[in-house]
């Protein structure tokens, strides 16, 4: 493990930020170290609409996706007294209604990335609906650019996680949301 093995934090951490800023695997791992639930939003939202975020997108719409997330959003601002490791889709905390939301949720973490990191992780994704374009380096550095205030409104605790391993990405969370 990590230096840090604190099984102590009891509530829901919220891990927002980029698409390939870590949010699932760190979860998963933060989940397996906290001995809690781990959800992901996009994976709820899957399971709920019985077809893939892409396949909503195509066939829905983008607006009709970010009205999933704010409705689940709701949902999770109703669990009370629940240990949970939540990870948030990219694009909600853009939608100013969802900021609330997800500060009501919980210990709200960003996973910050360089648009570098970003590309370098999911350049070779064909599930991104978002970077289906000419330009995914100069989308990314747009978006990044774009939603970086919004996450950092939402954020308690903001985690810098380029060249770091998912083991210390979980360590430097447990320590910080501690001092929350």
């Amino acid at each position: 493990m990590g230096e840090n093995n604190n099984t102590d934090y009891k509530g829901i951490i919220v891990l927002e930020g980029y698409m390939g800023s870590g949010k699932s695997s760190v979860g998963k791992k933060l989940s397996y170290r906290l001995k809690c639930e781990f959800n992901d939003t996009d994976s709820v939202i899957e399971k709920q609409a019985g077809k893939r975020i892409s396949d909503i997108f195509a066939t829905e719409g983008e607006e009709a996706f970010r009205k999933m997330e704010t409705d689940l959003l709701r949902k999770y601002g109703e669990v009370k007294n629940k240990n949970l490791i939540l990870s948030l889709g990219g694009g909600t905390p853009v939608r100013e209604e969802n900021r609330s939301l997800i500060k009501n949720i919980g210990a709200v973490v960003y996973l910050r990335a360089t648009p570098e990191t970003v590309y370098k992780r999911v350049k070779n994704s064909t599930t991104r609906p978002l970077l289906q374009c000419e330009d995914p380096f100069g989308r990314i550095k747009e978006m990044i650019a774009d939603r970086d205030p919004a996450y950092t409104e939402c954020a308690d605790v903001i985690v810098d996680v380029d060249d770091k391993t998912f083991g210390q990405i979980v360590d430097e969370i447990l320590r910080k949301v501690e001092r929350i």
